[in-house]
């Protein structure tokens, strides 16, 4: 079992083969770099930050593409230190959650000084959570109720919406926990929404349990109802 680190190291060493000085930094985010790291079945996300010159060059990681996909390395996220300053009203939710959980394996570490204003994110969250809920009720009538869609569903959307309760959580002004479980568990308390939905949703995105087609869509439905009450909760937050 390889540890995500040691990956990230693998790469950076490839990126420092390619860049050179061009090379800014290379940091290893998400859950790699975290308590949800599940090996063989997560992937590991690197920011690359290049310099002016580097970032024209993107072509030469054409002939490493297929050692990162082995390695389960995502398409590097491939940024200038300029561009991350000047997207933080645009990217709020990105760059927080960047922030909040990553390592640096080489280079400048250009998250550590980040100022993310609090109503640029609520705006986000709150555009970001209309716009999946408008996903999730589409993409439940588009699987005409089949356990198989229904599973797909709650996988590609739960990801997302984890995303958010990060944000949603730290503007609360509360510290934001490590795990996904303990997350789920203080979003509730904060917002008032149904734990237990979202604790038998991540059942099924972690493959813990599948259940049968009847309690997906029951479970379906009532975190469509759960998504709603939470989107009409940040709609009335006041920064």
């Amino acid at each position: 079992m390889e540890n995500p680190v040691d990956i990230a190291k693998e790469a950076a060493e490839i990126l420092k083969s390619i860049y050179g000085d061009e090379l800014v930094s290379v940091i290893l985010y998400g859950s790699a770099a975290g308590k949800d790291y599940v090996s063989g079945k997560s992937s590991v996300d690197l920011l690359v930050v290049l310099t002016d010159q580097g970032i024209n060059k993107l072509a030469l990681l054409f002939p490493h593409l297929k050692l990162f996909r082995k390695k389960r390395i995502t398409i590097p996220l491939l940024l200038t230190e300029q561009f991350i300053k000047t997207s933080l009203d645009t990217f709020p939710v990105e760059f927080l959650n960047m922030k909040l959980q990553y390592k640096l394996i080489t280079g400048k570490d250009v998250l550590f000084d980040l100022a993310i204003d609090r109503s640029w994110l609520r705006t986000q969250c709150e555009r970001e959570l209309k716009g999946k809920l408008l996903y999730l009720r589409q993409g439940f009538v588009e699987t005409e109720g089949k356990a198989k869609p229904l599973r797909l569903l709650i996988f590609h959307s739960l990801k997302t919406f984890l995303f958010l309760f990060n944000a949603l959580i730290y503007l609360k002004d509360r510290e934001i926990p490590k795990t996904r479980r303990e997350k789920i568990h203080l979003l509730s308390e904060l917002f008032d929404i149904n734990e237990k939905v979202f604790m038998d949703l991540l059942d099924v995105y972690e493959e813990k349990t599948k259940p049968d087609q009847q309690r997906l869509e029951r479970l379906v439905l009532n975190y469509i109802e759960e998504m709603t009450k939470l989107s009409r909760k940040v709609d009335a937050l006041t920064i």
